[in-house]
């Protein structure tokens, strides 16, 4: 199953699994997510917590669902010229990505924001 087709099928067990980790709040709301690199997903998501305040937190988990074959083929070297051409239009600069680093770079700044109150 190509990564496209499994794309949908993977944001819903992130959303499952961020949800469950944080105990199954009723009011949970996914406001964004993505996926990185085909297994990286990164989600912005609402809630409110056990002490009653609305919260909105970013957070990412792996998520592997390709066969282990995958993870533990031998690969031929590439050349110079196939690894500046996976460089520039190789899978990990899919919108998919791209969404997921603004997520990122979102949660950092969150994080700053916090350290600097």
């Amino acid at each position: 199953m190509g990564f496209e087709r499994a794309l949908p099928m993977l944001k819903r067990m992130g959303e499952f699994r961020t949800w469950a980790g944080l105990g199954y709040p009723k009011d949970f709301k996914v406001l964004e997510d993505a996926m990185a690199a085909e297994e990286w997903y990164w989600c912005k998501y609402q809630y409110t917590n056990r002490q009653g305040n609305f919260v909105t937190e970013i957070s990412s988990m792996r998520i592997r669902w390709k066969t282990w074959e995958y993870y533990y083929q031998l690969e031929d070297e590439w050349s110079e010229e196939e690894m500046r051409d996976y460089l520039e239009n190789g899978s990990l600069n899919s919108r998919e990505t791209d969404k997921a680093w603004k997520l990122r770079d979102e949660l950092q700044k969150m994080s700053q924001e916090k350290i600097e109150v």
